[in-house]
């Protein structure tokens, strides 16, 4: 898990601690080796954060889980393809682009939306995709 700020930091050592094969490597590694083991993954798992950004810079394909924003909105990562987008289509997104207004409804519905099974969808693709075109095949 890859994480940044106190409160996140915090949740990621108690998953580290009441999940097995959790690991919060923000807790030992420096940027600079994040990055190296994020080009080490087959695929990342992120919200539209700094994160996704950092992956698809290290050419690691992503599946970017948009909630509030969208990646209409011109945040996509770098040499990422919209395929790999997870998100549920509401008349209110994006309600923001910059994370600056909260959800008008309240709930953060467009989140609590997203079924993992989709989640779970996009990964298989991308792995499958690299099975066909070999380890280094990313979306380019």
């Amino acid at each position: 898990m890859f994480g940044a700020g106190d409160l996140e930091n915090e949740l990621l050592s108690d998953w580290q601690t009441i999940f097995k094969n959790v690991y919060a490597v923000h807790t030992s590694l420096r940027l600079d080796e994040e990055l190296a083991l994020m080009e080490q993954l087959d695929v990342m798992v992120s919200m539209d954060s700094g994160n996704m950004h950092l992956a698809a810079l290290t050419a690691t394909p992503v599946v970017s889980i948009w909630g509030a924003t969208h990646p209409y909105a011109g945040f996509l990562g770098w040499k990422q393809t919209y395929d790999t987008c997870v998100g549920v289509n509401f008349s209110c997104r994006p309600c923001t682009a910059h994370e600056d207004k909260k959800c008008h409804f309240g709930d953060y519905r467009c989140l609590e939306s997203i079924a993992s099974e989709n989640i779970i969808k996009k990964i298989t693709y991308i792995l499958e995709k690299k099975l066909i075109y070999g380890k280094n095949y990313c979306y380019r």
